[in-house]
């Protein structure tokens, strides 16, 4: 019969559930957390003699995933550096006057097992601890305060004893109210401890990289003493990803930082030729750089290059200068070159050699003008002097030279509107037929070269009012006033009025064809 064997190794109080599993069905991070969070070293024991319930299981997890989100040391003050400060019973928030540990790290499962050997403590796995406590934690003599390796035993065999009786009788009183044992739980004590039969190596492994951080750590305490004395800005920790996973941004940071520790370096060995060592340096790195990669030009041409861009003063013919040197530098390294430029002009250079060719100018576009074409010119002109624009017969005429030198008389236009509204139904026209139409600039040059003289008119009635008609009705007037003061004969009044009308109309005509 499977029952949950943590009941009574939680630290809260917590009703078993009915749903019992063997921890070792379990994943390797889940067991190690379980069982740490219930206080047992998991090296010592076998997973496959525990069961437990979902209410513990998740319990334990929950636990376990807050601890990793603290942010202040979580190590007891009785076996902490700093017995004096105990965060393990305060709430996260610390005021800013009160002295508080924050976290560097949280613990490995290598060492929760260092901290065991030299305390007989079991911490859980994830616990936040700060820099002090796992320096102390991490190294490899034993201070006289600590205990040796086998009173740690002693207490590691006797606490085991205990939880193991514990256990056991547990299971006796249980397994006395059932009539067996079934195969399913004699096949439960089958030699697990293949779970941890690598441990050890798995232990010797962290233990070592554990040591190479801390050696990190250390070598970063000495480093920022050295940056203080020369007055230089110190770092605060080390960078937690890889190169090529941090930002541009982070890069660029930690460029200028070692770019300052080398600076302090060279100042403390030669700091009377500074800038001598620095340049040596550069070029040093830059032949390597040259001289590992096939047809390179050498580093004595590039600073040729970087010379002419100085005196260069036009920024097409920098451009065509920065692409080249970009083709064989990275920005850093032009940078040393050309101390005043900047990344824009940098990688727009390259994006210029990347396209146009590295050293060649941008081609010059080659821009035709195109005569109109016909069948555009001659719809334009079709709409224009349709009936919609010009309406009735136009009065009077005017000279119209042609390319040839002839002169042609041409009547004068009279329309019903603007250019612009000419222009703007003519769009609308061609939208509606499908038609590409001439530029609107094409359309007021052939509008302004065919003027219209007159342009006052009555909408919905046949004839325009024109300057020539007032000289009409004068006509007109005058030839009534006689014909009523018996001055002039009827026969003679119409010949007048017919000769008037007719024989102006007919001139245009003879201009017009």
């Amino acid at each position: 019969m499977t029952f949950c064997q943590f009941g009574s190794l939680s630290k809260e109080f917590i009703r078993c559930s009915e749903d019992f599993f063997h921890l070792k069905t379990c994943s390797y991070d889940d067991i190690i957390i379980v069982l740490t969070e219930a206080g047992i070293l998991p090296q010592n024991v076998l997973a496959n003699t525990y069961s437990i319930c979902s209410s513990h299981f998740n319990n334990f997890l929950k636990l376990n995933e807050k601890k990793r989100n603290r942010l202040l040391c979580l190590v007891p003050s009785h076996i902490s550096t700093h017995p004096e400060i105990d965060h393990t019973h305060s709430s996260e928030v610390v005021r800013h006057n009160e002295k508080k540990r924050k976290r560097s790290k949280c613990l490995h499962f290598d060492d929760v097992t260092t901290l065991f050997r030299k305390t007989g403590v079991v911490l859980p796995v994830g616990t936040p601890v700060c820099i002090s406590c796992r320096k102390e934690f991490t190294r490899k003599e034993l201070d006289e305060d600590i205990y040796t390796y086998e009173e740690c035993s002693s207490k590691v065999k006797d606490s085991s004893i205990h939880c193991m009786d514990t256990l056991i009788e547990s299971q006796n009183t249980i397994e006395t109210q059932t009539d067996g044992i079934t195969h399913e739980t004699c096949q439960m004590e089958y030699d697990g401890s293949n779970i941890f039969s690598d441990s050890e190596t798995i232990e010797q492994q962290s233990t070592q990289e554990s040591q190479a951080s801390y050696q990190r750590e250390e070598a970063l305490q000495y480093l920022n003493r050295f940056l203080e004395v020369n007055g230089s800005k110190t770092i605060s920790s080390l960078p937690s990803k890889s190169w090529f996973e941090l930002s541009k941004k982070s890069q660029y940071l930690y460029v200028d930082r070692l770019q300052n520790i080398i600076d302090c370096v060279i100042g403390c060995f030669f700091p009377e030729n500074f800038s001598d060592v620095s340049q040596q340096i550069f070029l040093s790195n830059s032949t390597d750089k040259v001289s590992s990669e096939e047809n390179i030009k050498p580093l004595a041409t590039l600073s040729t290059i970087a010379e002419f861009y100085q005196k260069s003063e036009s920024w097409q013919h920098r451009r065509q200068l920065l692409s080249m040197l970009s083709l064989f530098m990275t920005y850093q390294e032009v940078l040393q070159l050309i101390p005043d430029l900047t990344e824009f002009k940098y990688y727009t250079s390259k994006k210029h050699g990347e396209k146009f060719g590295y050293g060649l100018p941008v081609p010059q576009a080659e821009t035709h003008r195109q005569k109109m074409d016909p069948m555009k010119l001659d719809s334009f002109l079709e709409f224009i002097t349709s009936p919609h624009i010009i309406r009735d017969l136009p009065y009077g005429e005017k000279k119209l030279k042609l390319s040839d030198g002839t002169v042609q008389n041409v009547p004068n236009l009279i329309r019903c509107m603007g250019s612009s509204d000419i222009i703007q139904q003519y769009k609308l026209y061609c939208e509606e037929n499908t038609i590409i139409p001439l530029g609107e600039s094409t359309m007021y040059k052939i509008l302004s070269e065919c003027t219209a003289t007159i342009r006052q008119s009555f909408e919905g009635v046949d004839y325009f009012v024109a300057e020539g008609g007032r000289a009409f009705a004068t006509l007109e007037a005058v030839a009534k006033e006689l014909h009523s003061l018996d001055l002039m004969t009827q026969t003679e009044f119409s010949d007048t009025m017919y000769q008037q009308t007719f024989g102006a109309v007919k001139k245009i005509h003879e201009g017009r064809f």
